[in-house]
C-alpha cells in the first residue's frame, strides 16, 4: 500500500563562488544546497499542458549562471535565480554532487538518498516505496522553534521503478538517459568509491500524461518574464499526521494508506501551491 512521505533536504541557498563578480556557481563538490531555477518546462494550468520558461526551486548541483534578486528584506525570498547548464566537457573529479532529486527528464527521478543506513548497512522504508506513494522534498525553516515550517519544493509521485545494487550492475544508458548517467549515477557513484551492496531503487515519478490515480509529480512553478524578485518556498505547517514543523532531518513516513486518501492529501498540496501563486511545473529542459 502507498505512503506519504516528508523527505527532509539542506534547505540553504547555493550562492555565487567568482567574486566580485558573482554571477556563476561551479559544479558543487560541498554540502548539497537549492537553487531558484529558471528553465524552460512544461506547466499545468486549468488541466491543460502547456510550455514556458518556469522558475522553481529545486537541486542542480553542476554549474549555473546566477543573477542577484531583490529580497526585499524578506528571508524566505531566494537571493539569486539560478540558470543552470553543463558544461561541454563532462567533469570526473573526485567529490562533485550527484542531483536528487532529478526533474530534468521525461520523468521526475529519484535514486539513492536515505535509500541506506550506513551503520549498521541496511535499507530504510525508502527502498520499499509502492506506486501511488507520495514523496514531498523539502528542508526545515526555524526547527525547534515554534514558528517551525516546512519549505516544500518538490512534488514526487511514485510511478515504478528500477531495482539496482550499486556494488554490483551499473545502471547505464540507454536504461537511463546519457544525461542522467552523467549527471546524477556517475557522480553518486563515481568508479573510486566503494559502493553499497544493498537493493536499492531507481524511483520514477507520474507524469502528466501518465498520472497514477489522477496524481502527478511537479515542482510549484510561476512564469519567468526577466523578474528581478522570486517568490518563497511552499510552507507547509499543521499539517498532521503527514507533515511534521519541526523535524530537521531525516525523513517522516506514514504508511499503509489507500490510495485515495494519498490523492486526496495530494490535492490538499496541489491548493496550497496555487493559493501561493503557483503553476505545477510537471518537466524541465
Amino acid at each position: 500500500m502507498p505512503s506519504i512521505v516528508q523527505f527532509m533536504h539542506p534547505g540553504p541557498e547555493h550562492v555565487p563562488n567568482n567574486p566580485p563578480a558573482n554571477n556563476h556557481i561551479n559544479w558543487n563538490t560541498g554540502n548539497h544546497r537549492r537553487k531558484f531555477l529558471c528553465s524552460d518546462g512544461d506547466y499545468v494550468n486549468n488541466g491543460q499542458l502547456f510550455k514556458g520558461n518556469l522558475m522553481f526551486w529545486g537541486e542542480w548541483e553542476p554549474a549555473s549562471n546566477i543573477q542577484p534578486l531583490n529580497q526585499n528584506g524578506n528571508p524566505l525570498y531566494p537571493n539569486w535565480i539560478h540558470f543552470p547548464y553543463l558544461p561541454n566537457q563532462i567533469p570526473n573529479a573526485t567529490g562533485l554532487q550527484n542531483t536528487d532529486p532529478f526533474v530534468y527528464d521525461i520523468e521526475f527521478k529519484y535514486l539513492l538518498c536515505q535509500q541506506f543506513r550506513h551503520h549498521p548497512l541496511n535499507q530504510t522504508q525508502l527502498a520499499h516505496l509502492d506506486a501511488g506513494s507520495l514523496i514531498l522534498f523539502g528542508s526545515a525553516k526555524y526547527p525547534r522553534n515554534p514558528n517551525a515550517l516546512f519549505q516544500l519544493d518538490t512534488v514526487f509521485v511514485v510511478a515504478d521503478w528500477i531495482v539496482y545494487n550499486p556494488s554490483m550492475q551499473a545502471l547505464q544508458p540507454p536504461v537511463i538517459s546519457q544525461n542522467y548517467f552523467n549527471i546524477v549515477y556517475s557522480k553518486a557513484y563515481p568508479n573510486n568509491q566503494l559502493n553499497p551492496n544493498l537493493a536499492l531503487r531507481l524511483y520514477k515519478g507520474a507524469t502528466f500524461n501518465k498520472k497514477i490515480n489522477g496524481m502527478y509529480s511537479f515542482s510549484p512553478s510561476q512564469l519567468y518574464d526577466n523578474n528581478n524578485i522570486g517568490f518563497p518556498r511552499i510552507s507547509l505547517m499543521n499539517l498532521p499526521p503527514y507533515i511534521v514543523n519541526n523535524l530537521s532531518q531525516g525523513f517522516h513516513i506514514t504508511n499503509n494508506l489507500d490510495l485515495n486518501i494519498v490523492q486526496s492529501f495530494w490535492e490538499q498540496i496541489v491548493n496550497i501551491s496555487r493559493q501561493n501563486g503557483c503553476i505545477e511545473g510537471v518537466r524541465f529542459y
